[in-house]
């Protein structure tokens, strides 16, 4: 079952699959990443969507209908360390020490 279920009064009218932030079979073509699960809710499952929570695939009944992205991950070529930093359109988020993601927003 997907991750999120999507409801108008009591009637399911979508789903949602959520996949790690940089997933890197976001289109569901790998056999050793997400094909089989995502090819089994195409099947089955009217309107859909895959998300890393940075892209959107939409689909209907089985068909790709679009992709939405609202940022593109970017990782940084040194550590970061310390608080969350800002450059232009780049917000770079970091949690630990020599863990850092740095999001561009389209």
């Amino acid at each position: 079952m997907p991750d999120y279920i999507l409801m108008k009064k009591d009637i399911p009218v979508g789903f949602i699959e959520a996949k790690d932030i940089g997933d890197k079979d976001m289109e569901g073509a790998k056999k050793n990443g997400n094909k089989e699960q995502f090819d089994r809710y195409k099947a089955s499952l009217g309107n859909l969507i895959f998300t890393d929570y940075l892209s959107f695939y939409i689909y209907h009944d089985g068909e790709f209908v679009s992709k939405v992205s609202i940022a593109t991950l970017q990782f940084p070529k040194f550590p970061f360390r310390g608080v969350p930093v800002g450059r232009g359109g780049n917000k770079v988020l970091c949690r630990k020490a020599y863990f850092c993601i740095s999001l561009k927003v389209n």
